[in-house]
């Protein structure tokens, strides 16, 4: 059990696997498809504390299907633990991207709705939401997921001690909470 310091709600790890929530509440920053490209998701609304590092601004969504922190990329091939740099990666390869959604549905919470293909061009076959929560953990829930790509949580360098690395599956989710030691644990399950 994890307390949100922010709004005081009690937060904590569940063994349930959940489903994306979806678009409701939240606003649309792409819509159209594009390949290997990036965008900034904008201000989350509170300090999210991602490794050694404190974002609120300067998080971006790529096209190929990763969320990176502290500068936006737009690589597709090569990703690996140290390249392009710290994020969370979903089979990230080169992909492209039909429609991307941002916003809170709660206090402490932001989330991302990521619709793609796992290809550079075509109808959105790839379905993930990431939510960020102000006490620095991240749940990742997959809709439809591409096999094959790179899917780790990473702090951009090549040390295994830094990088957490999951199979990336259809209709499951993962919660990545940080461990007090400057890294994260993964379990599939949910945060709330």
């Amino acid at each position: 059990l994890r307390l949100n310091l922010k709004d005081t709600t009690l937060l904590s790890y569940s063994p349930t696997v959940v489903t994306p929530i979806g678009t409701a509440g939240l606003t649309q920053i792409v819509s159209s498809v594009a390949d290997d490209a990036n965008i900034a998701i904008g201000n989350i609304g509170f300090p999210f504390g991602f490794y050694d590092a404190i974002y609120q601004t300067n998080i971006f969504v790529s096209s190929n299907s990763y969320l990176t922190f502290g500068f936006g990329s737009s690589a597709y091939s090569g990703i690996s633990a140290s390249s392009p740099g710290r994020g969370l990666f979903v089979g990230a390869a080169d992909r492209s991207w039909n429609q991307v959604w941002v916003g809170s549905n709660s206090t402490g919470t932001y989330r991302i709705h990521w619709v793609g293909n796992a290809g550079t061009s075509g109808a959105g076959t790839i379905v993930w939401e990431m939510t960020l929560f102000d006490d620095g953990a991240l749940m990742l829930v997959t809709g439809t997921a591409q096999t094959g790509g790179y899917s780790a949580l990473t702090k951009g360098t090549s040390s295994p001690i830094v990088q957490t690395a999951y199979t990336l599956t259809s209709n499951s989710s993962w919660v990545f909470l940080p461990d007090g030691s400057g890294s994260y644990t993964v379990q599939i399950g949910s945060y709330f």
